[in-house]
């Protein structure tokens, strides 16, 4: 693990200090790592959203069968994708 100093605003580290008291988390270390997890979480859930929603917007719907992943996993294994995507048979 790496150790890291921190400059925090008093009503920043009071809060988070509070949320420790009240046995949310063990310590302020650990506070601020599960923090940093959720955040990862909804940015990642985030983008998730953003490419759905992109791949909805598309005019060409695709049928996403065990064989067209199977050619999905083929064409990324060699580098390259096809775009866009096939349309629906």
């Amino acid at each position: 693990m790496t150790t890291m100093a921190l400059t925090l605003p008093d009503f920043v580290l009071g809060w988070i200090e509070e949320q420790v008291r009240c046995g949310r988390e063990v310590c302020v270390s650990d506070y601020l790592e599960e923090f940093a997890r959720r955040e990862r979480i909804r940015r990642m859930r985030t983008r998730m959203e953003e490419l759905l929603t992109s791949g909805l917007r598309r005019e060409e719907l695709v049928q996403a069968t065990p064989e067209y992943w199977e050619r999905k996993r083929v064409e990324l294994a060699r580098g390259r994708s096809t775009h866009p995507p096939d349309p629906v048979r």
